[in-house]
Formats: C-alpha cells, structure tokens, sequence
C-alpha cells in the first residue's frame, strides 16, 4: 500500500498537479498513518509539507454542492459537461473565454492560472 501511495503522490507532484500533500489513512482496527509528500509551494525553497502541516483549504467546501447540483442538472438533461459555458452566459459570446466548457469549471483545469 504504502509503495503504491509514493508512486502516485510522487507523480502528481512531478507533474505539477500539486507542490505537496499528506495522505492519511485510518484502517478499521483504527491504526492511523499519515505520508507527507513535497512542499508547500514549487519553490525549491520552499519548507517540505511532514506529519504536522496545516494546509488552508480556502474556498474548498464549495465544491460539494456545486458537484451535487451539476450532477442532478446532468441527470435531468439540462446541463452536459461539455456545454459551453456561455450558453449559460452569453456575454461570454465575444471573447476567448467563450471556450470554456462546465467541465473546466468543475476540475479547475481552465490553463489561465498561476503557479502556487
């Protein structure tokens, strides 16, 4: 389990997905282990994430029910990942944003960005 858990928090790390992350697992006998992977930015000076790191996860609790509401939309026909979101706001219509589909919005993967 554990060789498995580097592997794949090694290769999010090195494809720039994120600069560092703990992984916990709590087993059903209640054993608990944590796995602190990279740091905290891309800087290489950056303070490499360990057991103890506190991470501000801003804004993260709005995705549940905006993933909720997208998926009963999907369900009921009214919105398709793939929709582009200007059909939702048509004064997108005239821009280079008007490229940008639900599902960029959805995964955060619009490639405007900025690195942490």
């Amino acid at each position: 389990m554990e060789e498995s858990i580097d592997k794949r928090a090694r290769e999010a790390i090195d494809e720039a997905i994120f600069p560092g992350c703990i992984v916990g697992i709590v087993r059903r006998d209640g054993q608990r282990f944590l796995f602190p992977f990279g740091r905290f930015t891309y800087d290489r000076e950056s303070p490499p994430v360990d057991d103890d790191s506190l991470f501000d996860i801003a804004s993260i609790t709005k995705v549940i029910p905006t993933a909720v509401l997208a998926l009963k939309l999907m369900g009921e026909s009214k919105l398709d990942l793939y929709d582009r979101v200007e059909r939702f706001l048509p004064e997108l219509g005239n821009s280079h944003k008007n490229e940008i589909m639900v599902w960029h919005l959805l995964t955060h993967t619009l490639h405007y960005g900025f690195r942490l």
